[in-house]
């Protein structure tokens, strides 16, 4: 390594500073608790955060002031009644906690925000933006839980579900509404209505919890939904995630199939209206509400939904209905847990898609197809003969003859119905209770061909804001990174999901821990995930383990918790903290982290954990590398060492965060022992004693070895892949850190290799046999043997996300987008330029702005392009002959021959940047480009 002078960065720093014009800094995208003007926080400090935008080049916030007023007047003229937070020096600018007066429930909140740059120089203030408090004490709630018992009621013979109840009741508005709200929850899921008209947009709230734990509620503005005068509220409850059928449990026959947290579903809801007088009502549920059943005959989220349109009972969520025939609702026992305002987002319809094609295979069954895999339900647009039942089928692929493939759903039905009420008007309907993994759609009972028109797709998920593009000069990667977005979309459903189609879509740790780091970068994942931790840590068992999913309503026995997987309770809280620097989810989840490792450490002898350490789980020793290719497998006992190896890393890193020093110095003495005995054990002449590109990946990746070691190892790799044809040997767990580990030792080329492959196993065999999402299994089809090769059916999912780990590398090593402190507050832009993806584009929206990163070959030279947000510095890393050989906007950097060996690091040069937009041109650099 050389190294520049001193000289050279003053050099770099003038530079840069020649084109600082006189710079206006702006305050965007206010946000309080990762939500934008949310209506129910159940936060009594929330965070705030904003962006910082300008025009100019290094510019920085060194100072903000924020006002938090109970009204918009009092906002409007500067006033910051509950909390003025003067000019506070700093360049914080998200996690922000709220220190004014205390908040109580309902409060609302006005704020704003303004910041002041280097010379002292405010902005205006930003825009005003609100939150509002939600109930926060269980006396706020007036209303009560009410349910009607539809247990005897099932007429399905072979599964267990009965008819789903509606509840009206008739309320009058007497006086000039100033603001109506509608706070409601339930056991089960929901839709609530008024007037006849849908709440909201959310879909199957309140979503999944450990319900004995936690309930979460929807908050929603109804003000423009009522009228003076009579108003009828409506609710639709069915079983959900709380009487349903869940996971597997059909499939391994367990004791319990179904109704694993209660049997019957209930809801309660709170309409809270405030008139313009001053005065306000509350109209809540409780036994005076009616209840019957009607239409919807069958709702679970695996089996489907069956629709009767000829039992609806036209207007009865609307005035003047006659529900005198209705039964009376009764109070219910609800929550024994925690009722709170939901942290998370909504699941919500995101796009809607038209059939590309129609077939019919077999006679009378038609077969939509969508085009691409997805989550979500169909919205049927149609007319017949009163009676006529049609009939939904999913599947995600075909077989050779046309058929829809439905072998993979295992024991989920996965089947909609819909019997025609004959309306000559025609009818729409859209199931409410379901949702479904699928790109085609059988659909039988039509007594005629249909046209493509009658069906709409529509693709359900988390409303998580998109962050990520990523763009490069071969359109199969392109292909294949919006296959990982697609599947990032399916199972992005609540809480991380393993897959959407058959019967399991369970929030699988393994698969969650080695792709948070990815999802990160596509979408904004921190209000998602703090929902999912929460539920993680509300699961977490006596022992100290993580489940190996959560929520964790049943489990096979001893199939309980399993290393790889359990250590997600410790790496994803890390990855939302690095991510979005996010202290208090550390702070909240840290007594939860420290019992997990004292699970390892009472589990370990000599500081390893022997064989046979976790042999009372099923799988013996947990799951490994689930999925892997090896003929031999990286051994469970290895895994287990190197994520407590690298747990105790983590922890050493959370407990400084938090101040805890005391901790910090323990788990560096514990991590010290453990590597020492790591490296005994497992290595031997400088390599792996395990012989796996597993073994060598995760120690690379997840650096647990000395520094002397890694240059070996990183070459034992090369050598294990070119043994294998030059391909991968894999799982879950060992891809995500294959590619990094060849980064990371020097190994460009061999990763670029590995990654554009289209044999088998690789990423692109996938999109070579036509897929449209990533798979579960790298063959689960091919065009030459089907389905053929796959020897578990019943264990071939097309939507899985664990492989679409790539993604992270390819922001971080391809793209070169990275952060070199928490929060992205200084950023590293260190990409790796190659022709053969040339030319690349990525982007990627952080807590402090939008990042850009480019590159492309000119001639024999090498473009890069560089955007930092502001309020942010970089170090970007430009591949070059020599420093005198690269210039940024067109200017020399290397003005002066004796700095020619300043900052310039094995073939790089080095900047340090602020803020702003930079174009690097490195001349005659297409030669160094053949190493990468």
């Amino acid at each position: 390594m050389r190294r520049y002078s001193d000289c050279f960065l003053l050099l770099v720093s003038f530079l840069l500073a020649a084109d600082v014009f006189c710079a206006s800094l702006s305050v965007e995208y206010l946000r309080c608790e990762y939500l934008v003007e949310p209506l129910a926080v159940h936060e009594p400090a929330p965070r705030l955060s904003w962006i910082v935008t300008s025009d100019g080049q290094s510019v920085k916030q060194e100072a903000f002031q924020i006002l938090v007023s109970s009204s918009a007047e009092l906002l409007d003229q500067d006033m910051g009644d509950l909390w003025d937070s003067q000019e506070v020096p700093g360049y914080q600018n998200s996690q922000v906690a709220y220190r004014g007066r205390p908040l109580g429930s309902r409060q609302e909140c006005y704020w704003k925000v303004r910041v002041w740059d280097s010379d002292g120089k405010s902005s205006e203030w930003s825009e005003v933006a609100t939150w509002r408090m939600g109930l926060l004490l269980d006396s706020d709630w007036e209303a009560h839980w009410i349910g009607f018992d539809n247990r005897a009621l099932n007429k399905n013979q072979d599964l267990f579900l009965p008819p789903s109840p509606y509840f009206r009741k008739d309320v009058e508005v007497k006086k000039l509404v100033e603001r109506a709200t509608l706070y409601t929850t339930a056991l089960g899921v929901y839709e609530a209505s008024i007037n006849g008209q849908k709440v909201g947009e959310d879909f199957l709230a309140p979503g999944w919890t450990n319900y004995q734990e936690r309930v979460y509620y929807q908050t929603n503005d109804v003000t423009a939904m009522l009228q003076q005068g009579q108003n009828t509220l409506g609710m639709v409850v069915a079983s959900g995630w709380y009487a349903g059928y869940l996971g597997y449990s059909v499939l391994v026959r367990h004791p319990k199939e179904y109704a694993f947290y209660g049997e019957i579903p209930v809801i309660r809801s709170q309409l809270e209206v405030e008139y313009a007088d001053g005065s306000s009502e509350v109209f809540g549920t409780d036994s005076d509400w009616k209840a019957n059943t009607g239409p919807m005959l069958e709702a679970d989220i695996l089996m489907g939904e069956t629709y009767d349109a000829r039992a609806e009972f036209g207007s009865w969520d609307q005035p003047g209905f006659d529900d005198r025939e209705w039964k009376i609702a009764r109070r219910m026992v609800g929550a024994m847990g925690v009722v709170e305002s939901s942290p998370g987002v909504p699941l919500r319809v995101i796009e809607e898609l038209t059939p590309v094609e129609v077939t019919e295979p077999e006679d009378s069954k038609y077969i939509f197809d969508f085009g691409t895999n997805f989550a979500g339900v169909i919205r049927l647009k149609t007319k017949g003969t009163r009676g006529t039942k049609l009939t939904f089928r999913y599947g995600e692929m075909l077989h050779p003859d046309g058929r829809i493939m439905t072998e993979n759903l295992r024991k989920a039905r996965a089947t909609d119905s819909y019997i025609l009420k004959g309306d000559e008007a025609g009818e729409i309907w859209t199931p409410k209770f379901t949702y479904h993994g699928f790109q085609f759609v059988e659909v039988s009972g039509l007594k005629e061909r249909p046209g493509p028109g009658i069906l709409t797709g529509l693709v359900i998920s988390s409303a998580t804001p998109r962050t990520g593009q990523i763009s490069t000069g071969n359109d199969m990667v392109n292909q294949l990174y919006q296959n990982i977005v697609r599947t990032q979309l399916a199972n992005y459903f609540d809480i991380p999901t393993d897959c959407p189609q058959r019967d399991e879509r369970m929030g699988w740790t393994g698969d969650a821990q080695v792709y948070i780091r990815a999802a990160s970068f596509n979408h904004d994942v921190a209000a998602f995930h703090q929902k999912w931790i929460q539920a993680l840590n509300d699961d977490q068992i006596g022992n100290g383990a993580y489940p190996n999913f959560a929520p964790f309503p049943f489990h096979r026995p001893n199939t309980v918790f399993s290393p790889a997987w359990m250590d997600a309770g410790i790496i994803c809280p890390y990855v939302v903290y690095r991510v979005y620097g996010d202290i208090r989810i550390l702070k909240r989840f840290y007594p939860n982290m420290k019992e997990l490792i004292r699970l390892y450490q009472s589990k370990s002898q000599d500081n390893l954990l022997p064989e046979g350490a976790f042999d009372e789980v099923q799988p013996a020793g947990g799951y490994g590398d689930w999925l892997n290719q090896d003929n031999i497998a990286t051994s469970k006992e290895y895994l287990a060492n190197s994520y407590w190896l690298y747990d105790l890393h983590l922890m050493q890193e959370i407990a400084t965060a938090l101040g805890k020093e005391e901790d910090a110095l323990e788990y560096a003495t514990i991590h010290r022992s453990v590597r020492n005995a790591f490296v005994g054990r497992y290595l031997q002449d400088g390599k792996m004693v395990e012989p796996t590109q597993t073994a060598c990946a995760t120690a690379l990746s997840l650096d647990l070895l000395p520094s002397e070691y890694r240059a070996t190892v990183g070459e034992q790799l090369v050598q294990l892949i070119e043994a294998n044809s030059g391909y991968l040997q894999t799982g879950f767990i060992g891809t995500k850190h294959l590619l990094e580990a060849l980064s990371k030792t020097g190994h460009d080329q061999v990763a670029l290799k590995l990654f554009t492959n289209k044999g088998f196993p690789s990423w692109l065999y996938e999109v070579v046999n036509g897929a449209t999402s990533i798979w579960e299994r790298w063959d689960s089809y091919t065009i030459e043997d089907g389905f053929g090769g796959v020897q578990n059916t019943g264990m071939n999912s097309f939507s899985h996300y664990a492989f679409g780990a790539v993604s992270e590398w390819m922001f971080r090593y391809l793209a070169g987008i990275d952060m070199a402190e928490v929060g992205y507050r200084k950023i590293k832009i260190c990409p790796t330029p190659n022709e053969q993806l040339s030319p690349l584009t990525a982007s990627y929206y952080s807590v402090m702005g939008e990042i850009k990163s480019g590159w492309s070959i000119a001639g024999e030279n090498l473009i890069m392009e560089v955007t930092i947000p502001a309020n942010a510095t970089a170090e970007v890393w430009i591949p070059a002959n020599a420093p005198s050989s690269v210039t940024q906007n067109g200017k020399d950097l290397a003005i002066v021959e004796s700095i020619q060996d300043a900052d310039f690091i094995e073939g790089k040069v080095r900047l340090e940047v602020g803020s702003g937009t930079y174009r690097f041109i490195s001349k005659n650099a297409k030669n160094l480009l053949s190493r990468f």
